[in-house]
């Protein structure tokens, strides 16, 4: 009888412990909300309406300044760091990691934490490496690829895309011509 009461608590313990295992991640990622970062730049730092320096320039942001952060993308390399960061309260305003110095914990990926699997519905499609017609061309991806979706940005209105998707790789695509099923995540 004490062998099956001891087996039971055992058993019952190490559920508990997956428990606390599966809801760590979860946590983790929402004590990285709103993360912090100083500006670095000298002269101050430009925000951009995507995640890429050819896009258009909505503001700024002084050097010392503390300003706090949504989330980070890959998007176009500035001086050797593809890492862009969305800026607390505005889906639209993105500024180079390159030039700000995490205070605390860097932001989170963007998206919900959960990837889409889509396919290419184009007979040719350019993976880029940020959200712009603009940004530089990585590789052509052909009708019938499969591609990890991971979030998602409105097109800029010159560009005539409305919506790019940030895939797995941290390329970029326009949404256009790839299918995904349900709701793809804002980027934000």
């Amino acid at each position: 009888m004490h062998a099956r009461l001891l087996a039971s608590l055992t058993a019952t313990a190490l559920a508990l412990s997956g428990l606390a295992l599966v809801a760590a991640p979860a946590d983790a990622a929402g004590s990285q909300a709103n993360s912090r970062g100083r500006v670095t730049a000298h002269g101050g730092l430009a925000s951009h309406q995507v995640p890429t320096a050819d896009s258009p320039r909505n503001g700024g942001f002084a050097r010392g300044r503390v300003i706090t952060l949504n989330c980070k993308v890959h998007g176009s390399a500035v001086r050797g760091n593809d890492l862009w960061y969305s800026v607390h309260g505005s889906a639209t305003r993105w500024v180079s990691a390159r030039y700000v110095s995490n205070v605390g914990a860097a932001p989170r990926f963007c998206g919900d934490g959960f990837s889409r699997d889509g396919s290419v519905t184009a007979s040719r499609l350019n993976r880029r490496e940020g959200p712009s017609l603009a940004s530089h061309r990585e590789s052509t991806l052909r009708r019938g690829d499969r591609v990890e979706v991971v979030c998602h940005l409105p097109g800029l209105k010159r560009d005539g895309v409305v919506d790019w998707y940030q895939l797995g790789d941290g390329s970029w695509v326009s949404a256009r011509y790839v299918s995904t099923p349900g709701r793809v995540a804002l980027c934000a």
